[in-house]
């Protein structure tokens, strides 16, 4: 069979792009996950992720009429982050409108979505290894993790929605893409380590809000506390290269000292994260093989938030695959125009947010800040 279009990658992007065109095309979407293992098995299951959907990401669910069920949500619902700031020693509150979500149950109401579709068929624990492009079609080489078996299979198009460690980018760098070597506004973008742990926790050790802390000597990115139900996620994202063990540690200590419950560890997870330069670290893809998503390198330089690019990437990519006409590469392009001037826009005001003096004098003014009772 010949498919018109093979996703890799089942989670937002991939998903909402293969319900996208599933009435026109013949859809073939792939994960190196099982979608159907123990959802508390978060190693086969999960991506690292912390598991909130903030406004931009509830606006793009929006546009496509999508209503998220009470089975995705996550307990507690708060409505403030607690702003930690080591650097200046000093901390502030300020309103969020975040939904809190079961990750892994978020992916899989997608994934459903799209396989309720006829012509979207779905293969778990499947790993796309490797592809060649003819004049014609897309030839992927598509390893069964559990048979062990790699199958040929072809398609018009090829779409590379596997997160930040896409090995469509990557073979499709090795072969088709100029390399990039970027300096402080463009080029490569800036890999960074994330690693989340979990603690069990009782109800009256929860916290009502997330919170986001800064401290230089962890990374120059930031860190962050998010209540799940009976547990706490610690998360980070520190600099490839970096003691990343050593540099968690420290963050651990700060926190237990000021009085967080971070010892019942109950299991981690961690992934690589690409934070984007302000000008050339998107790339849409190259001949008949497109990347979408956090692949293409569509995530929030300021905050890591990546739902809201992965929707809004696969609706435009949706519309370009379903129309015969034109130079699709182009096309695709150009219609992610919105999306690198947002990112360019996030990326030149992330100084202020990360710098520890503009970001210090931002919190002395208390400007936008929640006053609470002590």
């Amino acid at each position: 069979m010949i498919y018109d279009v093979i996703i890799a990658g089942a989670g937002p992007a991939g998903s909402i792009l293969a319900k996208y065109i599933a009435r026109d095309k013949k859809v073939l979407l792939i994960d190196k996950r099982s979608m159907s293992a123990d959802p508390k098995d978060r190693m086969r299951t999960e991506k690292c992720c912390g598991g909130l959907l903030d406004p931009s990401a509830q606006d793009a669910l929006t546009m496509l009429h999508i209503a998220v069920p009470k089975s995705v949500l996550e307990d507690p619902q708060v409505f403030a982050v607690r702003a930690i700031d080591f650097d200046n020693h000093s901390e502030r509150y300020y309103p969020k409108r975040y939904v809190n979500i079961d990750r892994t149950a978020f992916d899989r109401f997608l994934l459903s979505r799209a396989t309720a579709e006829e012509n979207v068929e779905f293969r778990e624990e499947c790993l796309l290894q490797n592809f060649t492009q003819s004049d014609g079609y897309v030839e992927a080489r598509v390893l069964n993790k559990k048979t062990g078996h790699v199958e040929k299979i072809h398609a018009r198009y090829l779409v590379g929605a596997d997160g930040a460690a896409s090995i469509v980018k990557t073979r499709l760098s090795e072969r088709y893409l100029v390399p990039v070597s970027g300096d402080l506004l463009s080029g490569a973008p800036r890999a960074y380590t994330c690693l989340q742990e979990y603690y069990t926790i009782s109800p009256e050790q929860q916290i009502p809000y997330h919170a986001a802390i800064f401290d230089r000597q962890v990374t120059d990115f930031y860190s962050w506390l998010i209540p799940k139900s009976d547990k706490l996620i610690l998360g980070t994202a520190i600099p490839e290269g970096e003691n990343v063990k050593l540099r968690f540690a420290k963050l651990k200590a700060e926190l237990i000292e000021k009085g967080f419950p971070l010892t019942g560890l109950a299991e981690r997870n961690g992934c690589r994260l690409l934070r984007p330069r302000p000008f050339g670290s998107v790339l849409s893809g190259k001949g008949r093989v497109f990347l979408c998503g956090e692949a293409a390198g569509l995530i929030s330089p300021s905050s890591a938030e990546g739902i809201s690019y992965a929707i809004r990437s696969a609706v435009v990519l949706g519309k370009i695959l379903k129309d015969a006409s034109g130079s699709k590469q182009a096309r695709y392009d150009k219609g992610l125009g919105p999306l690198k001037r947002e990112i360019a826009m996030k990326s030149l005001k992330s100084p202020i947010m990360y710098g520890r003096v503009a970001r210090g004098a931002v919190f002395q003014t208390r400007l936008l800040s929640i006053k609470t009772e002590e």
